[in-house]
C-alpha cells in the first residue's frame, strides 16, 4: 500500500506538470495571425458564458461561408474568436443543432476585405429553462453593449502583432478605436440610472443597460437614458471632470404620451444694458411665456439664469441648464435710456 501511494504522488505530479505546460503552449501558440495579404480581413467575435452553464468544456459552432471554419467555444466567462478570414459572407451557426438552440435570425455576418471586424452581436451560452428545456444548454444571439466593443478592442490592442493590422478599417469597435487606445487619454466612467436596466446612450450611440462601467475620452458628451414606461432622460457628462453619474427616471404620466418628445424650454429674465431694471427683464420673460406656453411642442418654465461674459459677448450660463438636461433657453438684452427702448 505504501508503495502504491507513493506511485500515485509521482503521477498526479507529473499529470500536473502536464497541464502547466499544455497551458502556457496554448497561450503562446494562439498569436494574433499575420495578414496574409492586403485583402485578408479579421473576424472577432465576443463569447460569453452565463454562470449556471454546468463545466467549462464550452460548444461547437461552425462559420461557413467563403472559408469553413470549425471552433469550440465557451471555455471562459467572457472570451474573444479571433479568425484571419477571406471577405464575403458567412453564417455562424451550431454543429449539433439538436443540442443547442440558436434563437435570433441575425446571424448573418458581411466582412469586406482589408478590415478588421468585430461582430455586432455576441454569442452567449446560456441554459433553456423553458417548458421542457430540462436545463439544456443552448447558444442565443445578442448585441454587443459598449463594454464588449471596447473590452475587444482593448485586446486587440493589446497584441504584439496589433501593427500589422492597425493599418486597416476598423469597424464595430464602439466609440474608441483600438489603435487610438495607447495614444489617447481615457477615463473610467460610471453610468448607474434609478431603476436599473435602463439603456443609455451616449452621443446617439447606445452603450448598453445599467449599470455600465466604461472608458470614454475627455470632453463634454450627451448621455440619453431610455426606459420603457419611464420617462426619458438626457444628461450631459465631461469625463476626467467627474467619473459617475446616476440617472432618476420618473414614471410617465397618464394621458402624457403626446407630450413626452416635447422639448424643454426655460424663460429666464432678459439683462438690462444700462443698470439693472427688474420690472422690465421679468415683463419680458413673462410675456415670452405667455405666448411659447401654447405651442404643445414644447414644456415651458422659468429659470433664473446668470448671464456672463464670453469674451466680447454676453451670454446665459448655459451649463447650468445643460446639466438638468434642458433643450432651449428664451432670453435677451434690452436697452432704455432717453431715447426710448431697444
Amino acid at each position: 500500500m505504501l508503495v502504491y501511494y507513493q506511485n500515485m504522488i509521482g503521477r498526479s505530479f507529473f499529470v500536473a506538470s502536464a497541464l502547466i505546460l499544455m497551458t502556457t503552449f496554448q497561450v503562446a501558440g494562439n498569436p494574433l495571425p499575420k495578414p496574409k495579404n492586403r485583402e485578408s480581413s479579421l473576424l472577432m467575435i465576443v463569447v460569453v458564458r452565463d454562470s449556471e452553464v454546468p463545466g467549462n468544456r464550452g460548444v461547437r459552432i461552425v462559420i461557413e461561408g467563403e472559408q469553413r471554419y470549425l471552433k469550440r467555444i465557451g471555455g471562459e466567462d467572457w472570451d474573444l474568436l479571433t479568425l484571419r478570414i477571406q471577405p464575403g459572407e458567412y453564417t455562424v451557426h451550431p454543429v449539433d443543432n439538436s443540442a443547442f438552440k440558436l434563437s435570433g435570425s441575425e446571424n448573418l455576418l458581411q466582412v469586406p476585405p482589408d478590415t478588421v471586424l468585430l461582430a455586432p452581436f455576441k454569442l452567449r451560452i446560456t441554459v433553456d429553462d423553458s417548458a421542457g428545456g430540462s436545463g439544456t444548454q443552448k447558444l442565443i444571439l445578442e448585441p454587443n453593449n459598449e463594454e464588449d466593443r471596447q473590452r475587444a478592442g482593448r485586446v486587440l490592442a493589446s497584441y504584439v502583432r496589433f501593427p500589422d493590422w492597425a493599418v486597416k478599417d476598423l469597424k464595430g469597435f464602439g466609440l474608441i478605436r483600438p489603435a487610438l487606445i495607447s495614444v489617447e487619454t481615457l477615463y473610467d466612467f460610471n453610468i448607474l440610472s434609478e431603476p436599473t436596466g435602463a439603456e443609455a446612450y451616449i452621443d446617439g450611440l447606445l452603450m448598453g443597460q445599467t449599470p455600465l462601467n466604461i472608458s470614454l475620452t475627455p470632453g463634454k458628451k450627451q448621455l440619453q437614458f431610455k426606459m420603457s414606461g419611464r420617462e426619458d432622460v438626457i444628461r450631459y457628462i465631461n469625463p476626467g471632470e467627474s467619473d459617475f453619474i446616476t440617472g432618476e427616471l420618473p414614471l410617465l404620466v397618464e394621458g402624457a404620451d403626446e407630450d413626452k418628445n416635447a422639448f424643454t424650454l426655460v424663460v429666464s429674465p432678459f439683462l438690462s444694458m444700462r443698470g439693472a431694471d427688474p420690472q422690465l427683464s421679468s415683463l419680458f420673460s413673462e410675456s415670452i411665456m405667455f405666448v411659447l406656453e401654447e405651442d404643445k411642442r414644447l414644456s415651458v418654465g422659468p429659470a433664473d439664469i446668470p448671464w456672463i461674459n464670453r469674451g466680447a459677448l454676453m451670454l446665459p450660463d448655459f451649463s447650468i441648464l445643460e446639466d438638468d438636461g434642458t433643450d432651449l433657453v428664451a432670453s435677451g438684452l434690452f436697452l432704455r435710456d432717453e431715447n426710448g427702448l431697444t
